[in-house]
């Protein structure tokens, strides 16, 4: 009997929290002619930790123009795909290692939702545009992958767009401002561990969003990347530069050196012996 109630408990406390969490989004209702506006994309965990997210967001082409995306300053996310436009549809995807349930605010009582993205929009002509979640899936810290039941809620705003470009919306619209200056983390490989050495980066641009990553590695060409980068040792130390370019095409670089299996003074000791070798066997033949 005990157990048959803790069953039923447990059944009616796993569909309240489940009811209980969303993904939802807020924006300003109302848009003047302003050039640029903001919708936020937040996740109300109903108190369970959570994992991993993957969410499309679909807004009217015709209304509105996707022009980047902001970090949201809420929890450390490693992005698995940034939030990419794939023809009216916004698609973001990423993990949080450890889990989080919610974020902290100081000014407010209990745990607040946690902040996914903020994505930029720009707008195109007048009329009401809707923004809706068109697939979600959210993953519990449970080590089991189990999918976070929850509802969608979208939003819509009122979009009065300027019939002209004004000096005052151009100022809005540029972006002439690189992304912000940020380290690259070397992440060596254990002794006998499979996992190779890998690099981790990671910035934040205020205006437009970061678009993209890519990477030049030693002498080779530019190539688009994600964090964390796995990063083999060489024979020799070599230089890696990474690049982050946001929306509006403005860059920033950092650079880290990859240290090599043998240093520049033992690769000459190596040669110096070998050249000596060589050059002792080849004496000793000639004697013979």
């Amino acid at each position: 009997m005990k157990n048959i109630l803790f069953i039923i408990a447990t059944f009616f406390l796993y569909t309240f929290t489940a009811d209980a969490a969303s993904v939802y989004m807020t924006a300003q209702k109302e848009l003047d002619n302003r050039g640029q506006f903001s919708v936020l994309v937040s996740l109300d965990t109903g108190g369970v930790s959570i994992n991993s997210v993957d969410i499309s967001i679909t807004y009217p082409k015709s209304i509105v123009s996707f022009k980047g995306y902001k970090e949201d300053g809420g929890i450390k996310k490693l992005w698995l795909l940034t939030p990419k436009d794939e023809g009216g549809e916004i698609h973001f995807s990423g993990i949080i290692p450890g889990g989080v349930d919610g974020i902290y605010d100081p000014d407010k009582t209990g745990v607040q939702p946690i902040p996914l993205a903020v994505l930029l929009f720009s707008p195109i002509n007048s009329g009401l545009a809707e923004f809706s979640v068109a697939r979600s899936n959210i993953l519990q810290n449970d080590g089991l992958g189990t999918e976070l039941i929850h509802t969608n809620v979208d939003t819509e705003v009122l979009v009065n767009a300027p019939n002209q470009i004004t000096e005052e919306n151009k100022e809005n619209i540029l972006d002439n401002e690189s992304p912000e200056p940020f380290i690259i983390e070397y992440i060596p490989s254990g002794i006998f561990s499979e996992t190779p050495s890998m690099i981790s980066f990671s910035t934040i641009d205020a205006l437009s969003g970061i678009e993209k990553y890519q990477v030049k590695d030693g002498h080779s060409i530019w190539k688009d990347v994600v964090s964390p980068l796995a990063t083999p040792k060489g024979i020799v130390k070599r230089g890696v530069t990474i690049r982050a370019i946001d929306f509006a095409g403005n860059i920033r670089e950092s650079n880290i050196e990859i240290p090599g299996l043998v240093s520049s003074i033992q690769l000459i000791v190596i040669f110096i012996l070998f050249v000596s070798c060589y050059f002792v066997f080849f004496v000793v033949k000639r004697r013979r």
